[in-house]
């Protein structure tokens, strides 16, 4: 495993595995990895655990596998409470979050999808979250998100107040509710993480 990390950390291989036969299988690639550097990330890298969470923040980018891992920790405690909560695989959560916005909270995707987990405006509301202006039709609703976030210079705490995606303890539980729900409709947490990766 530790060898693993460090190939996908040198770029030596990538996640989504050309061995792969299905999506779900492609999907579950894509999340191992991530998952797996949560777990094991910073005994792996030799870091020095008592820096302060703020300063190795400084020290990396959006871009980085590092970085990405520095930002989804942030929400580490949420991340635990929900995945005991609702009984979820241990680090599922942390790896989704990584692989669909590398940690970040007011990430605005490609297809109206929001925030540190990347709901949609259906499939957030279908779990209680508060959608900004959801109108259906998913390229406006992307420019306006990311109007928003514009408009309001990046700040957290007043893009929480209007939109819930924003919210990391929000979407992660949400999150967690819809992976419940997923793993028990299709009977496996692959089958899970392929039907969440799809919306």
């Amino acid at each position: 495993l530790a060898r693993k990390i460090r190939n996908y950390n040198t770029g030596k291989i990538r996640a989504g595995a050309k061995a792969a036969k299905s999506s779900w299988l492609r999907t579950a690639a894509q999340l191992l990895i991530p998952a797996a550097v949560v777990a094991s990330y910073p005994a792996v890298n030799g870091w020095k655990t008592e820096t302060p969470l703020e300063e190795r923040l400084e020290e990396t980018t959006k871009e980085t596998q590092a970085g990405a891992f520095l930002r989804t920790h942030r929400w580490e405690e949420t991340f635990s409470e929900m995945q005991d909560k609702y009984d979820i695989e241990p680090y599922l959560l942390q790896g989704i979050a990584m692989h669909e916005s590398s940690g970040d909270p007011i990430t605005v995707g490609p297809t109206g999808d929001v925030g540190i987990m990347q709901f949609i405006p259906k499939t957030a509301a279908a779990y209680g979250l508060n959608v900004y202006e959801n109108t259906g039709d998913l390229a406006a609703h992307t420019a306006n998100m990311r109007r928003l976030v514009s408009e309001h210079n990046y700040n957290y705490e007043s893009l929480v107040k209007i939109d819930d995606r924003f919210s990391g303890e929000k979407s992660i539980e949400a999150a967690a509710r819809f992976l419940r729900d997923l793993h028990d409709r299709h009977g496996s947490w692959d089958k899970a993480v392929s039907a969440y990766n799809q919306g």
